[in-house]
């Protein structure tokens, strides 16, 4: 993240639990994001975030999820006190 920080402008975010790319909501696995958002704070980062979920699920379980995990990062940014939470926007694909 440091070496890449003038050229950030998007991050797909997505959570797991440290064995697969299980492509989670934000909030729901391992990740520490509280530290991923107080370290993109540090570096300036002031792009968005697009959230990669997925699985199995009923198209309005898995957009229930993406806006809690809006929620979830929204909350996280007023604790570190960001001046600039990430934008994250909820749309479903499918494919």
């Amino acid at each position: 993240m440091h070496k890449l920080s003038g050229h950030l402008q998007l991050i797909h975010a997505n959570d797991n639990t440290g064995n697969y790319d299980d492509h989670k909501a934000p909030g729901e696995g391992n990740i520490d994001w509280k530290r991923l958002l107080t370290e993109l704070s540090q570096i300036e980062f002031h792009g968005g975030f697009i959230l990669e979920l997925s699985g199995n699920k009923e198209p309005e379980i898995i957009l229930a999820e993406a806006r809690g995990a809006r929620r979830c990062l929204r909350e996280i940014s007023r604790q570190v006190a960001l001046s600039s939470p990430p934008t994250v926007n909820v749309a479903y694909r499918t494919g």
